[in-house]
This record gives structure tokens, C-alpha cells and sequence, in this order.
């Protein structure tokens, strides 16, 4: 994977967001979506609406931009994307986690999709007709949507919410109503699951590692909990990694020098012995049981991150998040191609009612609001494409640098 300004030769219009985006397009539809733009609170959402406007125009609106202010990039810069190292896929950075669009030859969405069905996802890939030229290639816009047949046999009203508004029945939280732009969970770890099709199904992932797998559950802190315990133990039996050992740490030695590998007392101490092994002695643990830059789910997988507060070290940035999970929707070569939520948050509205309220009702409306947020849906999803073989590239170092974990985190390979 690599960084680029511009790759495409037929790139996207550059524009700047406007205080209120101008209407150009008429009809009704048009109407509710520029109504919608103007009480849209950043440009993501916009971006959300700029896909909708376009696909109107491609259908029974006149082809003209339906909301006329959009993207993040200053159009006094050039546009900057995440290409493959093929060439044969892209993601234009709209934002810091990603971008509402991604092109793609046919065989890769092709191979996506069918290895999504094969995964028992309940998201397919569509191949659009938006089409670009990358490095002399064609590439398509990538279309996912909500694959009926994988979620048919679930019954939960959550379910129900989400194919409700996927068919045009129902407005999404956004209060948009559409059949053409998939909606989903904002939680990231609904929409995960919902690419790896285990949610609402009763069941949850675990992670996969060099070692073994973690026993199922929702939330990584568990898999860090049990893995790491474990792991110390695997890598402390391997010779070539005892360079990495430290005296009374991770062994001790008796009277005639044999020597005993300490037991760690609980997860924190595990993570703490971890700790000590140094940077190149964490690297090789990360490369013998498959966590961190090692991680690489298969499609239909996802990784996920859990944030190490009691890990030696840890700083955080004041804004830092528990987890974040990413479902792999394609592959392109070393490079993997992700569609991510990220979830809203009901802080400002707790506060609000930690105002006015007490006692039961506000532990009710506290219990309702975070229903409320973790149970949201809408179009914002971001698709992003992370590398697998260079520093720097992957998730790990990616979401680990931008401080939402502060600066001590685990990933994982999360599979069924």
C-alpha cells in the first residue's frame, strides 16, 4: 500500500464545505436531502448525502449534484488516496479513518463477494457503474448492501430495524429513508460482526492466533485477558527467542542453574512481562503468536483493538476509545480493504439529563440514551485499505498512531 496525490487519472471534483450547501437538482428527493444537509453536523454525513445525490442522478434526477458542498480536501491541495501496491484498488482519504468510496477491479470485488457468501456474511459487494482510470487499469466503485439471505433466518428486533431500513421501509436514525446506499450499524463492533454474520445470531467471534484461539466473546479485552497469560508461556518455550528474556522476569535460575520460567500471577502481570521484553523482543512476540502488526484476518474476518490501559507505559491522548474492530470486506494482494462503523455517542445527551433528572428516571433515560446510541444506524460507514507486510502500513500501526487508544494497544484477528 501507498500514499498518493492524484492517482487517478479521471479523479474525483475537488471541493470545500460551504457554511450552507446550494440545491441544483429538483424534485422531492432533492428537497429532503439538501433539508438534511443543511442540519448535518460535519462533513462525513455531507459525504453520506453526496453519495445518495449521486446515485438520484443516475436514476430520475437530472444528472446535475445534488448538494453542492462536500468532500474535506481543500481544493487547493491535491486529493490524497490509498493505492494498492497492485495498483488495482483506492481509497480517497476524505477523513482521518477513511473514505465513503472505494474502487476496485472486477476480480477483486468479485473475489469479495464471493468469499463474503462464502463466509456467511451478511454483506455482498456489488460492482457500480462510477468507473476510474488507475495506473492505465479501470477500476469501479465498490457498492456493498446488505445480503437478505444471510441474516433471513435471524428474529431480533434489531435485525428487523436494519433490513427495514435497507429496503426503503424504514428512515434511518438520520431520519433518511433510501434502498440504494446499504445502512448500517455506527457501532464498529455490530458492524464487524455484521461483515463476519454473527451478529444477533447468538454467537460471537473469538481471536485467532499462532498459539490458539481465544474462547468466544464480544469484547477483545477478553481475548487479551487469556491470550496474553498464555502466550508469555508459548514464546518463553521457543529457543531462538531467549536473547529476549530478562533474569528474575520472565525466569529464574536455582543453585545449580536451572532455570524456571515465571508463572504469571494474572493478565496484568503477563502484559507487564510483555512489556519488558523490549522493543525487538515485543516484535518477535508479536510475529511468533500473530497479534499486532501480524495480525491479517481473512475476508469475512475483522480485526480488532483493545486499548492497554495497564500495560506499562500507557499515556493517553484524552479521547481514548475502549476498542475498535474493522470487518475485511476484500483483499488486493497484501493489502486489505476494510468497511468500518464508528460509533455515535451519547455523552452530551447523559449530560444533559443528569441536569434535569434523578434517581430512577435518570438511570432509565441514561440506560435508554446508550440503547439509543448503541443501536444507531445510518450511511456514514468508511471503507479503508490497510498493508500487511510493511511497518507503518498496517492497522495496528495505523490506529495505534492516531491516539484514540492513547499509546499501548493489542490486535487481534477476530474470526468465527
Amino acid at each position: 500500500m501507498n500514499v498518493r496525490a492524484q492517482p487517478l487519472r479521471k479523479p474525483l471534483p475537488t471541493a470545500t464545505r460551504q457554511a450552507k450547501p446550494q440545491l441544483s437538482a429538483v424534485g422531492g428527493q432533492a428537497h429532503v436531502l439538501q433539508a438534511i444537509a443543511d442540519r448535518a453536523s460535519n462533513a462525513r454525513q455531507l459525504g453520506v448525502l453526496q453519495r445518495m445525490a449521486d446515485g438520484r442522478a443516475r436514476t430520475n434526477i437530472p444528472a446535475t449534484p445534488v448538494i453542492q458542498a462536500y468532500g474535506l480536501t481543500d481544493e487547493s491541495k491535491d486529493p490524497v488516496w490509498r493505492v494498492s501496491d497492485s495498483d488495482k484498488s483506492a481509497v480517497p482519504q476524505d477523513q482521518d479513518e477513511g473514505g465513503n468510496k472505494l474502487y476496485a477491479t472486477p476480480d477483486i470485488i468479485k473475489d469479495g463477494d464471493k468469499k463474503l457468501l462464502a463466509a456467511s456474511s451478511a454483506i455482498g459487494l456489488h460492482q457500480s457503474d462510477d468507473e476510474m482510470t488507475l495506473a492505465g487499469e479501470t477500476v469501479y466503485g465498490v457498492a456493498p448492501y446488505l445480503r437478505d439471505q444471510a441474516i433471513a433466518d435471524v428474529d431480533h428486533d434489531r435485525t428487523k430495524k436494519l433490513k427495514q431500513i435497507n429496503a426503503g421501509d424504514l428512515e434511518d436514525d438520520e431520519g433518511v429513508t433510501d434502498d440504494e446506499i446499504m445502512a448500517l450499524w455506527t457501532d464498529c463492533g455490530k458492524a464487524a460482526r455484521t461483515i463476519m454474520g454473527v451478529q444477533d445470531t447468538g454467537k460471537s467471534p473469538k481471536a485467532t492466533t499462532n498459539i490458539g484461539d481465544s474462547a468466544p466473546s464480544g469484547n477483545p479485552a477478553d481475548y487479551s485477558n487469556e491470550l496474553y497469560p498464555k502466550a508469555i508461556k508459548a514464546f518463553f518455550g521457543s529457543k531462538a527467542n531467549k536473547k529476549f528474556l530478562k533474569k528474575n522476569v520472565h525466569y529464574t535460575t536455582n543453585f545449580i542453574g536451572w532455570v524456571s520460567f515465571v508463572k504469571p500471577k494474572d493478565p496484568k502481570h503477563a502484559r507487564k512481562m510483555y512489556s519488558a521484553l523490549g522493543e525487538e523482543g515485543r516484535e518477535a512476540f508479536d510475529k511468533h503468536v500473530g497479534i499486532n502488526r501480524f495480525a491479517n484476518p481473512e475476508i469475512g474476518d475483522a480485526y480488532t483493538m483493545v486499548t492497554e490501559k495497564d500495560m506499562p507505559g500507557f499515556k493517553s491522548s484524552g479521547r481514548t476509545w475502549n476498542f475498535h474492530w474493522a470487518g475485511v470486506i476484500a483483499k488486493d494482494g497484501g493489502d486489505n480493504l476494510t468497511l468500518e462503523g464508528y460509533a455515535v455517542s451519547a455523552a452530551s445527551e447523559i449530560k444533559k439529563a443528569k441536569e434535569t433528572m434523578s434517581g430512577q428516571a435518570l438511570k432509565d433515560e441514561i440506560a435508554r440514551l446508550r440503547k439509543w446510541a448503541a443501536d444507531y444506524v445510518d450511511r456514514d460507514w468508511l471503507f479503508q485499505m490497510y498493508g500487511t507486510k510493511r511497518k507503518g502500513e498496517t492497522f495496528h500501526d495505523d490506529h495505534l498512531g492516531s491516539g484514540t487508544h492513547g499509546n499501548r494497544a493489542t490486535t487481534f484477528h477476530a474470526t468465527k
